[in-house]
């Protein structure tokens, strides 16, 4: 989610998701990991 306060600055928040597959997943599984995680992210876009 982004709130423009001006074009060219805008802070944001949002979620990231990732996840393995095929071959990956399984040597992941193997190793003990979880296969997908989830991430909070923040930033702010800015353009001059």
């Amino acid at each position: 989610m982004r709130y423009e306060i001006e074009r060219e600055f805008a802070p944001y928040v949002g979620i990231e998701w990732t996840k393995k597959f095929g071959e990956t997943a399984k040597f992941t599984k193997l190793e003990g990991e979880n296969i997908s995680q989830s991430y909070w992210v923040s930033g702010i876009k800015a353009w001059f």
